[in-house]
């Protein structure tokens, strides 16, 4: 398995004309309404997926340290939050590990 992606079980949701597609991601730490960036008719079922945040992280802007040591996906309006334990690389990448 590839260490970056995560095994989730998508399902499609009701879609407006013009609008990226999107569907409910059910994950074993939770489950959130995300773009689906795949072929429309393989949505459905199970996948391992690689998440990617359209954001800068800025350190006490949109990252901050959780009370929680437990990972966790959820839903707050359009946010998708997500927690677990941030690492930087040595080229000074970051990523977010969401479990073991």
């Amino acid at each position: 398995m590839d260490d970056e992606a995560m095994f989730v079980r998508a399902e499609s949701l009701p879609q407006a004309p013009q609008q990226h597609m999107t569907v409910r991601v059910h994950t074993p730490i939770g489950s959130a309404v995300v773009l689906w960036r795949g072929a429309p008719r393989e949505a459905d079922g199970q996948h391992l997926i690689e998440w990617t945040v359209d954001a800068d992280i800025n350190w006490g802007q949109n990252p901050r340290p959780a009370a929680a040591t437990e990972p966790e996906l959820r839903q707050e309006g359009d946010r998708v939050i997500m927690r677990g334990r941030l690492h930087l690389t040595d080229d000074g990448a970051a990523y977010l590990q969401l479990g073991h």
